[in-house]
């Protein structure tokens, strides 16, 4: 069943959302044992007191296809209800949430646009420390990675880890303490907003790039690191994620040649390509379809929640 799964995955092209984890406590009369004898690898106890449990959910092992992730938030919250009715939870709540964004782009081909993503949100975050200090890209995990005490943003290479997954790389968008009384539909809702957001901090990382690079030319200055500007751009490419940042450190440089004459030149050699706010923008909204079409009208929840209610 897997594989004809992968099969028919395989042949579709659009970006995939879906949730993929989450941590929850649970209130139960059910033991311990009895919990995991019968929850069908869905509920791993993390932690647990007397009738109250920390426990990781892992719902997609509930689906007809087991394990593989379910494409509506409506029927993930169903097969989420059986898990807990099947354990006699008497109440829960929400204290984590893994949304995963699965990409058919490759990964070792959009790293720069990764970086700025992930970058954005960094700032969106307030987590602009990090951009300054470190490389986001973390060469141990190939992964691009930022975070703090309530979310984390990774971007990395899917494939690399799995090969037959029919997806190349993956987002992780990682809501670690959720507030009491907030839906998973709510949560969704405010990482939507985060992402809309972060495309305002454009410049803002754009001028964090240009000090990280101008510091590290100095620092390599000082060290006799380089022999000259062009041993630096190929020794560190990756951080020129946009033409503007490109020019701006070339005209701290201070070379007399053109800047475009010298790029032109230095490509004939070696590859040295840029992003733009106009790519960004046009993968963001592949990301937002991909969640919208996993969450549904709003609209329709509108319903639900007022039905709930009376």
């Amino acid at each position: 069943m897997e594989k004809e799964y992968l099969k028919k995955v395989s042949k579709i092209k659009k970006d995939f959302a879906t949730i993929d984890t989450e941590t929850v406590e649970i209130i139960t009369p059910l033991k311990k044992e009895n919990i995991e004898k019968n929850n069908w690898s869905t509920m791993t106890i993390n932690s647990y007191k007397e009738d109250l449990y920390r426990v990781k959910l892992n719902v997609h092992y509930l689906n007809s296809d087991k394990g593989m992730p379910f494409d509506k938030l409506k029927d993930y919250l169903k097969a989420k209800r059986d898990i807990m009715e099947k354990v006699q939870v008497i109440d829960y709540t929400n204290k984590r949430l893994d949304l995963c964004i699965d990409s058919m782009r490759k990964f070792e081909e959009t790293k720069k646009l990764s970086n700025i993503i992930v970058g954005l949100l960094g700032i969106e975050f307030n987590e602009k420390e990090v951009i300054q200090t470190k490389n986001l890209y973390d060469l141990k995990t190939r992964s691009y990675i930022v975070k703090n005490r309530d979310i984390e943003v990774c971007i990395y290479d899917k494939k690399a880890l799995e090969e037959e997954y029919p997806y190349n790389t993956r987002i992780e968008l990682k809501m670690k303490r959720i507030p009491k009384k907030v839906n998973e539909l709510e949560v969704i809702k405010a990482i939507e907003e985060k992402l809309k957001n972060s495309l305002n901090h454009f410049e803002e990382l754009e001028d964090l790039y240009i000090k990280l690079i101008c510091d590290r030319i100095n620092k390599a200055q000082r060290e006799n690191k380089y022999s000259n500007f062009k041993a630096f751009v190929h020794y560190n490419g990756d951080l020129f994620l946009t033409k503007r940042i490109f020019d701006e450190v070339y005209c701290y440089v201070g070379i007399k040649q053109n800047c475009n004459k010298w790029l032109e030149n230095y490509r004939k050699v070696s590859e040295l390509n840029f992003e733009s706010k106009t790519s960004l923008t046009k993968q963001h909204k592949v990301i937002s379809r991909a969640i919208v079409t996993f969450r549904g009208n709003l609209k329709d929840w509108d319903k639900i929640n007022k039905a709930r209610k009376r």
